[in-house]
């Protein structure tokens, strides 16, 4: 998820008044979210509908968005007077939905709506594209401006585009005020469980749980070789599972992994290829997942923790995967771990910070043992952190944390929902024009109903796609235009959407654009290009595992447990030697004749299956047999050595002991 903490250094820093009603704006707009999920308004009998809420959400998020985030990049601190009109329509037609949704339903049912209010409706769409833009770039609203004015004009498109096209008032009415639209299931999501989350990890955050587990991974790992490559994968996977954002992980954890790794002695371009990998890995983390699970949750309308429990074992290999090339790295140039000083110890800090795994043991136990909704799940966690806060000495999570936390969250929901109601725009559309459809089937006429074909095309297309767009936008643009394609060739649903995210997701380490990785590149101070190939190459198992997840939706965990497990061990396996084989080692220097058949190995042992996973051990063989040789080779000479030097003190401590060539 790329939150407000990605678009820091562009927000506008108010003071005096303006400053007061922007900061008061932000507490309130969490603290009413979080009456509303706790059911407050209803133990007072006041009724909030789901209109209502969408709408009180919607028109907060616009007012402080126009407030914070200036047209362009340079800032201002001012506010000019297209932003100030902008809160005015935000503010006056959410309101009035707010306040007049049951009358506005019924004329727009008779499509008899009077021309104001069509449109403020429109206006309020506007915005809502514009500030998208402000927030993520130009690339998704240019995407749902192209399905609007489809819409409007589709009679007029040739071939198998060529479909009805409607109205402006029809288009207004079902795109900017049927919940069908900008006010859809998506904003709802946005508005209930996303939000909760947002400001769950925010509390998390701000509570110092991302320096917690920083400071854990050092700890773990840091004493090990190539100790402070190790933390970077370590603090990233952590710090995912509470940020679930690429970009704040390479800021937040980044600038303290990638000048260790330079000095312990890793080259620039490889510490930021490091990093960005491990950053990237965030989104893959659940339980936010960069708000993807959320939205997978409602497009293919099974649990949310069901989404995380499918995401677990494909996040552990890459996080694997990568941990195995760092360390394989180490050894082959020789990199050793941190200093003993420079290490926190274990006991220490799990003494200082354990009460943060509590709050996400309750999630857990919430969501899965209880059956509890996700936003009502995030909501008491949240209270168990609160609660346990107070036993923190010296740093206690008093007022000024908590308003601080309330603050930072609804920040980072400025980007959220404005994504959700602009992806919103984008499936009205698909829904009303019947495009989606006919470009699912248009898809898989291409392939010819070839399955790998499509993947392939589906592959190609979701990393262009999400050049330039953030995870969250790109995935939404896929699961309704290519995901369906996957799903009609017999693609379960769930390995369809995974398989289109994760290679959404892979954008972002891709060349040549590849933002996490030019982020990283900055902060190690290395060629952003090559830092970039770098990245590529150590996060190749991201585009790997998404055909082995479709080939066999057991690493899904769809399906029975030993077909799981077997699952598991042969991927795991096949990890190990994807790194030794990218990295020229294992015990020892890989000859480059060998390397072909670990890398040939790993990739069948990837993809499961009995005939595969033979193929695979059976190419690992001979690399794996001639290391072996190697090392026992080595020790024998090592013992020899050994006991030679040792007879070698001995006859100098003693002379007596040498024998008399006489005799």
């Amino acid at each position: 998820m790329s939150t407000a903490e990605d678009k820091e250094s562009r927000y506008k820093e108010h003071k005096g008044f303006l400053g007061m009603v922007v900061r008061i704006a932000a507490v309130l707009f969490g603290a009413y979210h979080i009456a509303f999920v706790g059911g407050f308004f209803s133990m007072l009998g006041i009724p909030i509908y789901t209109v209502h809420h969408r709408a009180i959400h919607l028109g907060l998020v616009l007012f402080l968005l126009y407030l914070l985030v200036p047209a362009k990049t340079t800032k201002t601190n001012g506010v000019p007077w297209y932003d100030v009109l902008f809160v005015v329509i935000a503010i006056v037609w959410n309101g009035y939905l707010f306040l007049f949704w049951e009358a506005l339903e019924w004329q727009a049912a008779l499509i008899q709506l009077p021309l104001p209010v069509l449109l403020l409706a429109a206006m309020n769409m506007v915005i809502v594209f514009e500030g998208t833009r402000r927030l993520i770039g130009p690339a998704m609203p240019i995407v749902a401006a192209f399905f609007v004015v489809y819409t409007l004009t589709a009679s007029y498109f040739p071939g198998f585009l060529k479909a009805k096209s409607f109205s402006f008032e029809r288009v207004i009415v079902y795109m900017g005020l049927w919940a069908d639209g900008v006010y859809g299931r998506l904003l709802g999501m946005s508005a209930t469980m996303v939000v909760m989350f947002i400001i769950f990890a925010q509390f998390l955050r701000v509570s110092g749980a991302g320096e917690f587990f920083i400071n854990l991974a050092y700890a773990v790992m840091g004493r090990f070789r190539g100790g402070p490559a190790k933390v970077a994968v370590g603090a990233s996977a952590l710090f995912g599972t509470i940020s679930g954002s690429a970009a704040a992980n390479v800021s937040s954890t980044g600038v303290i992994t990638i000048p260790l790794m330079k000095r312990t002695g890793y080259k620039p371009h490889f510490a930021g290829g490091v990093e960005a990998v491990a950053s990237n890995g965030s989104q893959l983390m659940p339980p936010i997942m960069g708000i993807v699970a959320f939205l997978m949750s409602e497009f293919l309308d099974i649990p949310y923790w069901k989404i995380c429990v499918a995401a677990a074992i494909p996040a552990v290999l890459y996080f694997l995967a990568l941990l195995l090339m760092v360390d394989l790295e180490a050894a082959r140039t020789g990199l050793a771990g941190l200093p003993r000083e420079r290490i926190p110890r274990l006991g220490k800090t799990l003494k200082e910070g354990w009460y943060f795994f509590v709050p996400l043991l309750a999630l857990v136990f919430l969501l899965i043992v209880l059956m509890y909704s996700p936003q009502k799940s995030a909501l008491y966690s949240l209270g168990t952190l609160v609660v346990l806060g107070q036993l923190k000495k010296g740093q206690r999570i008093g007022i000024k944390t908590i308003l601080r936390g309330l603050e930072d969250g609804t920040r980072a929901m400025l980007q959220v929902a404005c994504v959700c109601a602009l992806s919103g725009v984008i499936i009205g559309s698909l829904n009303l024009s019947g495009l989606g459809t006919k470009l699912a089937s248009g898809v898989v006429a291409l392939s010819g109903g070839n399955m790998l074909l499509l993947l392939l095309l589906t592959a190609v297309a979701s990393i262009i796609m999400g050049m330039g767009v953030t995870t969250t936008g790109v995935y939404v643009i896929l699961a309704v235009l290519i995901a369906p394609a996957l799903i009609m060739v017999g693609i379960p649903p769930l390995a369809a959407h995974m398989f289109v995210f994760w290679y959404g997701m892979s954008a972002m380490i891709t060349p040549p654009v590849c933002p996490t990785a030019y982020i990283a590149a900055g902060i190690a101070d290395s060629e952003p290009l090559k830092t970039g190939w770098t990245a590529a190459r150590l996060g190749i198992v991201t585009y790997i595992v998404p055909f082995t997840f479709i080939y066999n939706p057991a690493l899904l965990t769809l399906g029975a447990g030993l077909p799981i497990l077997l699952a598991c061990g042969s991927a795991v396996l096949g990890s190990a030697a994807l790194a030794a084989g990218l990295q020229g080692y294992m015990l020892f220097p890989v000859r480059l004749a060998q390397r072909p058949l670990l890398l040939g190995g790993a990739v069948a042992l990837i993809f499961p299956g009995w005939a595969s996973d033979l193929i695979g051990i059976a190419l690992l063989a001979l690399p794996c047999t001639l290391q072996v040789i190697k090392w026992r080779r080595r020790r024998k000479e090592t013992i020899l050595e050994r006991r030679a030097q040792a007879r070698l003190v001995g006859t100098e401590s003693n002379p007596q002991a040498v024998p008399n060539p006489d005799r």
